[in-house]
Parts: structure tokens; sequence; C-alpha cells
């Protein structure tokens, strides 16, 4: 052991009592020292964004897009509504109240057919082609961000999320805009020169700097639609609001009158006499009530006649008179007790009658003249019928008809047997009548007979026509035969609809 060696009183001792062991100047002269990296190492650098070059369809492009397709939607709609409507309730029903009642799904369905022509526009060509008429135009497509074919679903959606409101405004920022119904399809339009891999280097979320008078611009454009959709629907309630109120005031001119012939009739039972007439109580309340509209009242009366007029709100004249006609005049009533002289001559003015009894409609010249015969017996085994009467005139022609309700079913005999045996019926009740022609026809479905005939010195062109198993139809058309018109006669008879 060397002379200055020394004992270390540690030695043998646990490790936990080293703990305890104080820090010698040795230690305490010790500084920590920081490693320092090696020259050739380079600092992280922060990764620079290469611009592709290429981007989606910019602004301008989808207004364009947009304008172009708003005016072919609208179009497409006025196409398609048309042929879903004739297609599923028929042209002859639209103005058949009893059908579209009884058949309100059908209506309903078409309406709301017609009312997705906007949707299907764009299903129907971008579903094809990816393209709209609109993006012909500007030379675009729409497209997979993956740059692939959408699918009909993926089109669907895209439609459909046109309806989000406001959605038009999602395009107004950025100079490639990337909208609502893009972004919630994940699909996007491009310029339609672009490959699959120039659509994927695109960075949607790119949208770039818009101008701020393109937004203004955009703003604008896509306000004057919803400006243009409101004056127009402004402008046809204001319109159909107009029509109903011009409609009501002619129909409480014509009740009016009705009412004035009521009162008459009771006023001769009560005097034996027409004469004073139109100055009595009830003929001023009238009068009262036609100015309240502003509607120039006249009446004429004697001792054996009376008549009167109204102004229509087109200036026309409504005519009431003793001898049961109710219609229009061609001039001032004057000092006439009849409204016969002024009767409307030449082209007719008709005018769409729908029966509140019996619910068909027809075109009539004026209001018809309405009579109910109830349980006629037909002389044999006793069998009755029930008949509803129309009746109007002008000064050339007679126009009639008549619902006849048979008691028992008409369908133990063909159709073709009873509507000959009804025009014969119609002919033999006077030796000098005569049938002059007739054949059988289908009209709206029901068999039906088509006859000319001379009776009593007058001629009848007229139909019969089955329409249930116990129901026919009287349609006649009565002339001079130097006046007979044939274009009126298909007018009226053609006009029926049951």
């Amino acid at each position: 052991m060397p002379d200055d060696a020394k004992f270390c009183a540690s030695c043998g001792a646990s490790t936990q009592s080293q703990s305890t062991v104080s820090e010698t100047p040795l230690m305490s002269a010790v500084t920590p020292v920081t490693p320092v990296p090696p020259a050739n190492l380079a600092a992280p650098v922060a990764p620079v964004l290469i611009d592709s070059g290429k981007h989606a369809a910019t602004q301008w492009l989808r207004l364009v897009n947009y304008f172009i397709d708003n005016i072919g939607a609208w179009i497409f709609g006025l196409v398609l509504s048309p042929l879903v409507t004739f297609s599923i309730i028929g042209p002859s029903n639209l103005d058949n109240p009893e059908f579209l009642v009884e058949n309100m799904g059908a209506f309903i369905g078409a309406v709301l057919i017609s009312s997705l022509a906007y949707p299907l526009y764009y299903i129907f060509f971008e579903g094809i082609w990816q393209r709209t008429p609109g993006k012909w135009a500007s030379g675009t497509k729409v497209v997979m961000l993956d740059g692939s074919k959408p699918g009909i679903g993926r089109i669907i959606g895209r439609s459909f999320a046109r309806y989000i409101p406001f959605e038009a405004f999602s395009y107004l920022f950025g100079k490639y805009p990337y909208g609502w119904h893009d972004a919630l399809t994940k699909t996007t339009v491009v310029p339609v020169s672009y490959t699959a891999t120039d659509i994927q280097a695109i960075d949607v979320h790119d949208k770039g700097k818009g101008s701020v008078w393109m937004i203004v611009l955009a703003f604008v454009a896509l306000l004057l639609p919803i400006i243009a959709i409101i004056g127009i629907l402004s402008s046809v309630v204001l319109a159909s609001l107009n029509t109903a109120r011009v409609k009501g005031n002619d129909a409480f001119v014509k009740a009016t009158l009705v009412n004035v012939v009521g009162m008459n009739e009771l006023y001769y039972d009560a005097e034996n006499s027409y004469k004073d007439v139109c100055k009595n109580e009830n003929a001023s309340t009238m009068v009262m009530s036609l100015a309240s509209k502003n509607v120039d009242f006249v009446c004429n009366d004697s001792v054996d006649a009376w008549a009167a007029t109204a102004n229509l709100s087109d200036t026309s004249i409504w005519c009431v008179d003793s001898t049961g006609y109710r219609g229009l005049r061609t001039g001032e009533l004057g000092s006439d007790l009849s409204c016969e002289k002024g009767l409307m001559g030449g082209e007719v003015e008709w005018f769409t009658y729908t029966s509140p009894l019996d619910g068909f409609s027809v075109d009539f010249p004026q209001e018809p003249l309405v009579s109910v015969e109830k349980d006629v017996p037909l002389g044999f085994d006793g069998l009755t019928m029930d008949q509803s009467f129309y009746e109007a005139q002008d000064e050339m022609s007679y126009y009639s008809i008549a619902k006849i309700v048979y008691s028992a079913s008409l369908m133990e005999s063909e159709p073709k047997d009873i509507l000959e045996s009804m025009v014969s019926s119609a002919i033999d009740t006077n030796p000098s009548n005569k049938l002059i022609s007739s054949k059988h026809i289908t009209y709206m479905g029901d068999p039906a007979i088509e006859f000319v005939s001379a009776v009593e010195g007058a001629f009848f062109s007229g139909r019969y026509i089955i329409t249930d198993e116990d129901t026919v139809y009287s349609l006649l058309f009565g002339y001079e035969e130097s006046s007979y018109d044939a274009e009126t006669y298909e007018r009226f008879v053609n006009s029926f609809k049951k």
C-alpha cells in the first residue's frame, strides 16, 4: 500500500446511502454542455405549395350557366307540365270539376310532377351528357373530384340541392367558386377540355380572389330572377283577383235580373198585368242594388209585356224579358218591350255552362232555361224516367240538352238498338217528320248516334249518348234550313262533357 493511500469509509456500504454524499468541489466545477449539431445538417424547411395551374370553372362561366339553364328549365317546364297533365288526367277532363274531385290523387300527382321540372331538367341533361345547355354554351362539364363521370345518385343530389335556400349565393365569393351543391355531392364543374389528371390536380378549396365588381354583379344577377318571380306572381295574383272581381260583378248582374224575372211574374199573378211592373217596390230595390255596382239598369213595361237590361263589365248588355229570354243584346233597350229586336246575331257569343244539378258542362250562347220532370211514365211495364231540360236560343238557332234517367237498366238490349229506337220514337210523333240521316259513333268512350231530321217544319241535328246503363243524354240543335251553320253545331255538341 502506498504511503499516500487513504481508506475509503464508504466502501461496502449500501447504494442508498450514496444519495447522502455531498457534492465535491470537483463536481460543482463541471458545467453542462449543449450538444452542437454537425455543421452539414440543415434546419427543417416549410413545404412550398406549387400551383398546378388547373382550376374549376370561373365565376363568370358559372354565372353564364346559371342564366341559360334557368331559362332552359323554364322552357322544359312549359313542355313537361302539359304533357304530364294530359297523360294523367286527359285534356277533356281539365274543366270537369267532378272528375277532378273524384280523381284528386291523379290531379295532385300531375301537379307535383310538373312542379319538379326544375330538378328534372338538370337530372336529364347532366345524367346523360354531364352538360346542360348552359354548360354547352360555356364549354364546361360536371365531374367527380377524381375526374370520373358522376353517377345518377350524385346528379340527383346536385339537382335537388339547388332547392336549398340561398344556395345560389354560395357561388358569389372566389374566382373559382365551389358551391354547396358541388361540395355536398363531391362534384365540380370544369372546362370540358380537362382530362382526369388535370381534374385531380385541382384544389377545389383554392377559390382564388374574386373581383368585387364581379361579386356585386353576380349578387344583383341572382336577385333579379327572385324579383322577377315575385313580380310575375304578384301580377298573376292581381290579374286573377281582377278577373274574379269582374266575373263576380257580372254574375251578380245576371242573378239580379233572374230575380227580376221571378218578381215580375209574381206581380203579374197579383195584378193580371205587367203595367208599372218596373216601378214597383221590389224593382226599386233591384235598381238600388245594381246602382251600388255602377250598373246601368233599364226597364220598360206595358200591360202585356216587359223587358229589362243591365250592362256587364265588358260593356255588353244582358237582357231579360217576359217571354223568358235571358241573354246578350246588341244595342240599348230604348223603348223595346222585348229583347228579340236586339238579339246577338251572326257569330255566336259562347260561354261554358256547368250544370249545378247534373254536373255536365257545355258551351251555350246564353244562360239556359232549366226544367225538371220526375217519374214520367213510359207507358209500358211500369217504367218511368226523370228528365232535366236545358234550353237556350239566339236569333239563328235553338240549343237543347236533356238528361234522361230511366228506372230500369238499358243494357238488356244492344246500345245500337236502343239509340236507333230513341231516334225513331222522336221522328214517329208526326207523319210529316222525316229522318234525313243517322250514323253510330263513339263519343268520349260512350256509344252514341248522330242524326239529322226534319220535325214539324224545322230541322234538327243532334246526338244521343248512352253514358250509363240507365242514363242517356240528348243534344239537339234546331235551325231553319237556310241558316244551318255546321261550325256552330260542332262547337255545341262537341263541347259537351259529362
